[in-house]
């Protein structure tokens, strides 16, 4: 279940703060390292953090959501993990997630693809194309 931060109150809901900070747990494999790893994701600032463990205070990782091209489902090729899915970004290089879930995974998607949507036509002058996989 993705977290969502609450308002001053506690218990209000911010729409803006809603649209600017997301978290929860995903599964990521390493461009070299192809295991699975479990880590916590959080959404702030156009950038996607990535931790080992939640309470970590330094990300393990970064993926600059500027730099993504694109983003889909797709069939895990090593049939690891069922909701699976990938981010594509500008230079080559792909990040392969998983959810735990169906619900997961499309929450994820549809945050993520607003996000790299609104920002594929803004950077579009400084990143090549990348021929999207069908």
């Amino acid at each position: 279940m993705l977290a969502k931060s609450a308002g001053e109150g506690g218990d209000d809901f911010d729409d803006e703060a809603l649209n600017t900070y997301r978290c929860g747990y995903l599964f990521k494999t390493g461009s070299s390292n192809r295991f699975w790893r479990r880590r916590w994701f959080v959404f702030d600032d156009d950038v996607l953090r990535y931790y080992k463990e939640k309470d970590d205070k330094e990300p393990a990782g970064v993926i600059m959501l500027a730099d993504m091209i694109s983003i889909a489902a797709r069939e895990d090729p090593a049939g690891a993990k069922q909701f699976f899915f990938e981010l594509q970004s500008c230079v080559g290089r792909t990040y392969e997630l998983a959810a735990d879930n169906l619900t997961q995974m499309l929450d994820w998607l549809n945050f993520l693809k607003v996000i790299i949507d609104s920002t594929v036509l803004a950077h579009s002058k400084h990143c090549p194309f990348i021929p999207l996989r069908s």
